[in-house]
């Protein structure tokens, strides 16, 4: 059986307290729920986790992930990453949500403000 660090994603083969590379405490993951979880989430690195988690927490509209989502969308130069990000902010709909989609609409890639710039008109069309 293979586990898994839920701070620094590192992976081992011994069930442990600690993580062996970083350090950290592991039971203290049980305790966060279902959407504590998938913000942390947002700190995977693999490419497709990352975007599934993203994209549930579009789905459930999880405004407590806008903080995290911002960040996340500022430091990365993945566009499948950046346009889900967009997605899920539109999605939440949120005054905060909306202002980060508005920040993205300059971002330096022509392709991620295309698809902010587009994704906010059609929000404000609809809303």
């Amino acid at each position: 059986m293979s586990f898994y660090c839920y701070h620094c994603w590192s992976d081992f083969e011994k069930e442990s307290d600690c993580c062996p590379k970083c350090g950290k405490e592991l039971s203290s993951f049980s305790a966060l729920n279902f959407h504590e979880k998938l913000i942390c989430a947002l700190d995977h690195p693999e490419r497709l986790t990352l975007q599934r988690a993203i994209w549930i927490i579009g789905n459930l509209r999880l405004e407590k992930a806008v903080p995290k989502l911002s960040i996340l969308s500022k430091g990365c130069q993945d566009f499948v990453i950046v346009s889900e990000i967009i997605n899920t902010l539109i999605k939440i709909g949120s005054a905060e949500a909306v202002k980060i989609v508005e920040e993205l609409s300059t971002h330096t890639s022509s392709i991620v403000r295309k698809y902010a710039s587009e994704a906010l008109s059609s929000y404000l069309t609809h809303h």
